[in-house]
């Protein structure tokens, strides 16, 4: 379950990210 976990952590830091450069 430590795996879905990392995974939604990087999904959210990849929206920031997007939301950074929009």
């Amino acid at each position: 379950d430590s795996q879905r976990a990392e995974r939604i952590r990087i999904c959210k830091e990849n929206l920031a990210t997007f939301e950074l450069g929009a």
